[in-house]
């Protein structure tokens, strides 16, 4: 179990209705909302839940601070069958004790159509009794031990909390799924002799192999290739400014660019030297006979250059090897992109919204006149004007939030994974098993092939999951396949998920009424995951052993020099 704060860029932006918005938005799909639940308030329905927070928030207006909290509960795949609506619930409470925010308001829905359940907390930092915005300091230590205490005491599945990424490098992760293109980020990461470097010469030399840069902005650096640019430490945390100042010394832009020249001029006479032997040696072929061959090893080297620069149009890790299919697809993407013209149509959209202010204004005026025609009181005619203005606040705000939500839906079906899942919707089944590569698979295509035409058989598929996976629904069940497994739920009267392991036959025929043969399929799937559970552990390990020698050698090296400086130093004296 892992907590998160999802935090807005700007606090103008937050707005807790629009949250719950997002929360409770089923997106096509009747399993994704599960569980709303309102504590706190005195209302009953979303709707009034909703109201009687933002009369809370509008009471406080001096605060600058955020004062909507998104947080986000996130289970094991290990856990979902244990999590009953009166488990889940309890864990909420507890969960909001413990963080210092139990008393206020919230409203908390669970998503459980996905391989990781989740809970979406949306809550009201302006205490509802003192109207004090209710803010706890160092909240992310809270969230963590909260978590540890609720595994031990609910029994479930231990999960690390620490940060095993920055946000940074999360962002290059969601801008690789949703481009399906390879980012210079993950580009650098694959440089493995940068992390190896002895020195700020070798490091340069390193970089200009491989067409990139290193360069000093702000209070730190950033790698660059000429057009991209990414952060040092996004790339590796070791490659921050402080670490690689220690580890090789002052960085300066001169220095650096004393090294360029140097290799420069070392490349050039050893470029000359290579033209002049090359040249001699083609001239006589195998009889012994002269021949006039020319080959300009200049073009050789920038081929070769070209081949070790990083070029956006590369896919992505994911999306690499990709048959002829899936190939087409993604031409067919690419077509679809150019006539869709996202930013032609957001510039017209922000155009046309402008037009439509300029209407609201219009009618205000026209109205301002009627009431200075009227012959009422000072006073009527100054409560009538303010009546307008919120009126025209509150319809400015409608029609930006219904044309911002309307450009984010464009937005998505603007990125690859987006694609790929209007796609998978409409029933295209490459882009499903696209989407299905994306993640690390327990499930090979082959048995997931089989088990999805025996679902077929029996049962239509009612959502495709952004991962690839199907939800089939039957008289009494839901069958969720993915690339994790094969879940099943009952159908209750409180509609809540319960999602068990379906890898037994007595389960599959008492849902399903598929006949024996979907034994041999059970089989290969336990064999499967055996055989999975098993690389991944020895890759775990050779990674390990991997770190543990560079390690090593790195001390080594550095015990070396302070030995050498020792003895140096000894000489002198």
């Amino acid at each position: 179990m892992i907590s998160k704060e999802i935090k807005m860029n700007d606090v103008g932006k937050s707005s807790f209705d629009r949250l719950v918005d997002y929360i409770t938005d089923h997106q096509g799909n009747e399993l994704r909302v599960q569980d709303v639940k309102i504590t706190n308030c005195n209302s009953t329905t979303l709707k009034d839940a909703v109201a009687e927070i933002q009369a809370t928030q509008m009471v406080n207006q001096r605060t600058k601070l955020d004062k909507t909290l998104h947080l986000l509960l996130s289970f094991k795949q290990e856990d979902a069958a244990r999590l009953t609506p009166e488990l889940r619930e309890k864990i909420e409470n507890e969960y909001c004790q413990r963080i210092g925010l139990g008393n206020n308001q919230r409203i908390s829905v669970f998503h459980g159509d996905t391989d990781n359940p989740h809970i979406h907390i949306a809550i009201n930092k302006i205490d509802p009794k003192t109207f004090r915005i209710n803010n706890p300091k160092g909240l992310w230590k809270a969230m963590a031990s909260a978590c540890k205490a609720i595994e031990q005491e609910y029994n479930l599945k231990l999960d690390n909390h620490g940060f095993e990424k920055t946000k940074s490098q999360d962002r290059v992760n969601d801008a690789e799924k949703m481009s399906g293109k390879q980012t210079l980020c993950s580009y650098i990461q694959k440089i493995e002799t940068l992390k190896t470097a002895k020195s700020w010469k070798e490091f340069h030399q390193i970089c200009k192999e491989h067409n990139i840069s290193l360069k000093l902005r702000g209070n730190g650096f950033v790698f660059t290739d000429g057009k991209h640019f990414v952060k040092a430490s996004t790339v590796n945390r070791n490659f921050s400014k402080a670490k690689l100042e220690k580890k090789y010394g002052n960085f300066t832009e001169e220095q650096k660019d004393s090294y360029d020249l140097i290799v420069t001029e070392s490349e050039h006479s050893q470029q000359k030297q290579q033209d002049f032997d090359f040249n001699d040696r083609s001239r006589e072929n195998t009889s012994g006979t002269k021949q006039q061959t020319s080959i300009d090893l200049s073009q050789l080297k920038e081929l070769y250059i070209k081949s070790k620069q990083y070029d956006s149009n590369t896919p992505a890790d994911n999306y690499k090897y990709m048959n002829s299919e899936q190939n087409q697809l993604y031409q067919q993407y690419v077509q679809y992109r150019i006539e869709l013209n996202y930013k032609q149509k957001k510039k017209q959209a922000f155009k046309d919204l402008k037009e439509q202010y300029r209407d609201l204004y219009e009618n205000r005026k026209f109205e301002i006149k009627l009431i200075q025609e009227s012959g009422l009181d000072y006073a009527l005619k100054k409560m009538m004007y303010s009546i307008i203005k919120k009126n025209i606040e509150q319809n400015k705000e409608a029609l930006y939030l219904a044309e911002k939500f309307r450009l984010r839906k464009l937005r998505e079906k603007n990125t690859w994974r987006g694609y790929l899942h209007s796609e998978a919707l409409h029933g295209n089944e490459t882009a499903v098993e696209i989407l299905r590569n994306t993640k690390e698979r327990k499930l090979n295509a082959e048995i997931m092939q089989k088990l999805d035409e025996k679902l077929m058989a029996k049962a239509q598929p009612v959502y495709v999951t952004k991962s690839g996976g199907k939800i089939y629904r039957t008289a009494q069940h839901y069958i969720r396949l993915s690339t994790s497994g094969l879940f099943i739920q009952k159908i209750d009267s409180k509609n809540s998920i319960n999602w068990k392991k379906g890898f037994t036959k007595t389960n599959l025929n008492a849902i399903t009424g598929i006949d024996t043969e979907i034994a041999a399929i059970i089989r290969l799937i336990e064999e499967q995951k055996k055989k999975i559970e098993q690389e991944n552990k020895q890759r775990t390990t050779g990674k390990i052993i991997t770190a543990i020698r560079n390690r090593a050698v790195d001390t080594i090296s550095r015990i070396k020099e302070k030995i050498s400086k020792t003895i140096h130093k000894g000489r002198k004296l």
